[in-house]
């Protein structure tokens, strides 16, 4: 049972790293202008491999008719949006069902 686990796990391990070094997408995201989300991890492989220039690669998604992404992660969900209507939304309409966090600039 043991050596059938270890097993599995091998040749998951060779698939992930074939797909890596071949730029191929086992699971592409849910919208195709949203960075590659992976089933456990979200998007944090993306994320930290664009960590030194996040905003650049972040802003790279966006355009006039795709205004909205979806970043997700292993304990979250986050949206990072352009759109002044979901802004004001945010912002004005609804801002009590927003969480907030606070921020501690040092």
């Amino acid at each position: 049972m043991v050596v059938i686990v270890i097993t599995m796990a091998f040749l998951a391990l060779i698939i992930i790293i074939f797909c890596r070094l071949f730029n191929v997408q086992l699971f592409p995201a849910s919208n195709p202008k949203d960075p590659v989300t992976w089933p456990i991890l979200g998007c944090q492989p993306e994320v930290d491999r664009h960590r030194n220039q996040l905003m650049d690669w972040l802003t790279s998604y966006f355009r006039s008719d795709h205004r909205t992404v979806k970043l997700t992660s292993i304990a979250r969900s986050t949206f990072v949006t352009i759109d002044p209507a979901n802004i004001e939304y945010i912002l004005k309409t609804n801002f009590h069902n927003y969480p907030k966090v606070n921020i501690k600039w040092v």
